[in-house]
């Protein structure tokens, strides 16, 4: 009975070792990812809105091969011909978990059949030009380093950067895999 005994409590400061890693790597993931990103919806037929006058894209914008210096954010894009101007409302969290909410106006240089394209005319340290595809659906951007960038631009990269509107939920999904603690990978045997 000894043995028997000996190991039910074996078992049970195991069970509650699991229990306690999961629950701390569970804390420790959601101050490292403190919210979730929004499912990027379906654009429907940007060509039928295009052709009406109107385009509406929203998502996570995405670096090809950088990291985002935030990338917990979420962006709402809407052009509109008439006026020649799109509208660009972007919630991010930065520094110390502070939410920051902008809306940028862009001048449309392009409207065709198969895309719109604005850019941002009035760069500090760089520049941006973004494209809707009306025929994919595809939103992005190239971030270009401005070439009146004074000194204090030097953490801007010479290099163009290509961004992305993605799908907030994958964003949000890669950032909580690489942010995961390892105790709570080897908890949920995630290991490997």
């Amino acid at each position: 009975m000894s043995t028997l005994k000996n190991v039910s409590v074996v078992a049970g400061f195991a069970l509650l070792a699991w229990i306690s890693a999961i629950a701390l790597g569970f804390a420790l993931l959601h101050i490292r990812v403190p919210v979730s990103l929004p499912v990027q919806p379906d654009s429907g037929d940007l060509r039928a809105l295009a052709q009406a006058g109107y385009v509406e894209v929203e998502g996570t914008w995405n670096s090809e091969g950088d990291q985002m210096a935030f990338p917990l954010q979420t962006s709402k894009v809407s052009c509109y011909r008439p006026t020649q101007l799109c509208h660009v409302a972007t919630a991010e969290i930065g520094k110390r978990e502070t939410m920051r909410v902008s809306l940028d106006i862009y001048k449309i240089e392009t409207w065709s059949e198969k895309q719109v394209v604005f850019v941002d005319h009035n760069p500090i340290c760089a520049g941006y030009t973004y494209t809707i595809d009306l025929e994919t659906g595809v939103t992005t951007g190239v971030r270009e380093k401005a070439h009146t960038a004074s000194a204090d631009c030097a953490a801007v990269h010479d290099k163009p950067r290509v961004l992305r509107l993605a799908d907030g939920f994958t964003v949000h999904d890669a950032l909580t895999e690489k942010a995961m603690p390892w105790f709570l990978r080897f908890a949920l045997g995630r290991i490997g």
